[in-house]
């Protein structure tokens, strides 16, 4: 698939209403020149929650989550970029050629691909519907779902089906509808003989050239959220020879689950099975449980538990936790609920330092948001599946109290260690530790530090000294920084400054011609570097008012969008007028703030009979003076709307 060029996005973006396609998902009202609403990537009670039509960007006061409308369909969602521009550009009426490429050979490789694609959807959704018309064919199909405890609503949302016995059923039924055997083989549903000789190109694949990849098993479509198939899972279907073998420990020697080879459709690790149907509940929840099979998930979507999903045959891999923290927003957690033996144990560990390296990453980067993730334990030997099903009130229960991560991983590392000894001690320390390093709040990374010192009957300051890594500063960490709002201190602006950001909100082409002097002289210097890199991207062109909020760093985030967003100088005609005045007022405040410094310097100057240091600062107030008259003369303050 071929790379959107920045005017097609751009067109996509000016064609689209931003406040219709929000509005499919939050319930919006107008509020002067915006719309607002409660935000759908955080609970709350009174709506924060402010999109701009004129703008195109939405912000929200109670979580800081910003963006345009590509950026809130990714983040809602869990969708990439290309995704989410092609359904825009298909709502807009807005056609995407394709790039050009370098030689004619490049560009027909690139239309072969994206051909291809569209083939094996098809393709894909073809075999799926007939898997589950098979599946109506097979009673002994339908009786083991059915002791599964799987209904026929479950086995339509999830287009369950079967694979029949047999080295070619699925075969000879493509062999019917023409389909070539390269299609087959590459959507990884066939596997060619060794040896064979290959049928001629673009012919039906033959019981000679292939087999059946899935047979005798019970199949699961991988849906995409837009509802497309993509892959399949088959589980092998047991005969009763084997329930009964099963009782002296032996089953068949095949594999219980395959699952679809790498493809163009499909890589390995970047999906989630059941998210397809999870997606408006994890959305309205704000929480995902997340659990091992998919048996686990379709057990638990069948009980009105509608935000599991699973890793797809998989250990949890990093993309599909970045996937997790797109979809639930910072103001969303994760549950772990995998299965209650040893394996799930330690599978839960290895999850949770994967969701943990994320988290990390993200804040240091100041890229995305911590996810919050905790652990419903599930009694020994059990699985989701299966306690569903015999105790459900007790499922819920321990979803509800779920325990926070670290008090997980702290209290498994105390049980399992000999922590009475010194090595046993050092065991523990060298599991939750680097946990404890990952908390950003410092109140909360403090009373975990407490707890493992009264647990372990250490001094604290041994446990800082292995947080923080050196001897320094024990008693307390450093704070660390932080996207949420919560923990960093809002900066207050300068009502003149304000007036600034306004105006630049409004009108973002002046943001080029912002002087360096102005800048250098702001009372806040966070400002004064926000509309520095503002500067840089207007004299590039690229200038906008969610570009404005984007840079503003957390302390100053609400502030500028409050402004941004206002809409007071919208209507200005000059608006170069203004900025000239807002500028003189500001070049007025500055010196009005360091001549009441230096008056404070005389006063000391003079009291201690330092004559050279009372010329010099009385030679810089007269220059101060001489410089604000300048100003004055130069243009009175014209009157602007006021920012609130």
């Amino acid at each position: 698939m071929g790379l959107i060029s920045p005017d097609k996005i751009a067109e996509i973006r000016d064609r689209t209403d931003i406040v219709s396609v929000i509005g499919e998902f939050v319930s919006l009202r107008r509020s002067g020149s915006n719309h607002v609403g409660l935000c759908p990537f955080h609970t709350e009670k009174t709506p924060s929650f402010n999109v701009s039509a004129t703008k195109q960007f939405f912000y929200c006061f109670g979580c800081q989550k910003s963006g345009d409308v590509f950026r809130f369909l990714m983040e809602l969602e869990g969708r990439s970029f290309a995704e989410v521009a092609r359904d825009l550009a298909r709502r807009a009426g807005v056609e995407i050629p394709e790039e050009p490429a370098q030689t004619p050979a490049e560009q027909q490789r690139r239309r072969e691909a994206a051909d291809e694609r569209s083939r094996l959807l098809r393709l894909c959704d073809i075999v799926c519907s007939w898997f589950e018309g098979q599946l109506q064919r097979s009673p002994r199909a339908q009786e083991y779902l059915a002791r599964r405890g799987i209904n026929e609503t479950t086995r339509r949302v999830f287009r369950l089906g079967y694979a029949p016995e047999g080295w070619d059923a699925l075969q000879r039924y493509l062999e019917q509808r023409g389909v070539p055997w390269e299609l087959y083989e590459k959507a990884g549903l066939g596997i060619r003989r060794e040896g064979a000789a290959l049928p001629p190109p673009r012919s039906p694949a033959t019981r000679y050239s292939h087999y059946d990849r899935f047979r005798d098993r019970i199949i699961f479509p991988l849906i995409t959220p837009a509802g497309e198939v993509v892959a399949f899972a088959g589980r092998a279907l047991p005969r009763e020879a084997d329930e009964a073998a099963s009782s002296g420990g032996s089953e068949r020697e095949v594999a219980k689950y395959i699952n679809s080879p790498e493809s163009l459709l499909y890589k390995k690790g970047e999906h989630l099975y059941g998210l397809h149907a999870a997606r408006d509940a994890v959305r309205k929840s704000r929480q995902v449980i997340l659990v091992e099979g998919n048996f686990d998930v379709l057990s638990l979507h069948q009980r009105a538990i509608n935000n599991a999903v699973a890793p797809m045959g998989t250990a949890l891999t990093a993309t599909q936790v970045r996937l997790l923290k797109r979809l639930l927003g910072p103001e969303g957690h994760v549950v772990l609920m995998l299965d209650g033996d040893r394996a799930g144990r330690s599978a839960t560990l290895k999850d949770i330092w994967l969701f943990t390296e994320a988290n990390v990453e993200d804040v240091a980067m100041l890229s995305g948001h911590e996810v919050d993730v905790r652990v419903a334990q599930l009694p020994d030997g059990e699985d989701p599946d299966t306690y569903a099903a015999r105790d459900l009130e007790g499922m819920v229960r321990r979803i509800r109290a779920a325990k926070p991560a670290v008090d997980y991983v702290l209290d498994e590392a105390i049980k399992l260690a000999e922590h009475d000894s010194i090595a046993g001690k050092a065991k523990v320390l060298m599991k939750v530790v680097p946990l404890l390093k990952a908390i950003p709040n410092r109140d909360v990374q403090e009373m975990y530090v407490a707890k493992l010192a009264m647990e372990l009957g250490l001094e604290e300051r041994h446990i800082w000294r292995r947080v923080r890594g050196s001897p320094s500063n024990l008693a307390r960490p450093a704070p660390t920084r932080s996207r949420e709002p919560s923990q960093q201190q809002a900066l207050r602006l300068d009502p003149i400054e304000l007036q600034l950001v306004a105006l630049c909100g409004d009108h973002p082409h002046l943001c080029a011609s912002l002087p360096d002097d102005l800048l250098d002289r702001l009372s806040e210097p966070a400002l004064g570097e926000l509309l520095r890199e503002a500067r840089e991207l207007g004299k590039a062109g690229e200038m906008s008012a969610h570009q404005l909020v984007e840079l503003a760093p957390p302390e100053l985030r609400g502030a500028v969008a409050r402004a941004a967003l206002g809409g007071q100088f919208a209507q200005l005609q000059q608006p170069e007028t203004v900025l000239s005045t807002i500028c003189a007022q500001l070049r007025i405040r500055a010196i009005e703030r360091e001549e009441k410094e230096l008056l404070s310097s005389l006063g000391q100057a003079q009291r201690a009979q330092d004559e050279q240091r009372v010329k010099d600062l009385l030679k810089r107030i007269l220059d101060l003076q001489h410089e604000r008259r300048a100003i004055r003369q130069g243009g009175g303050p014209a009157a602007w709307p006021s920012v609130h």
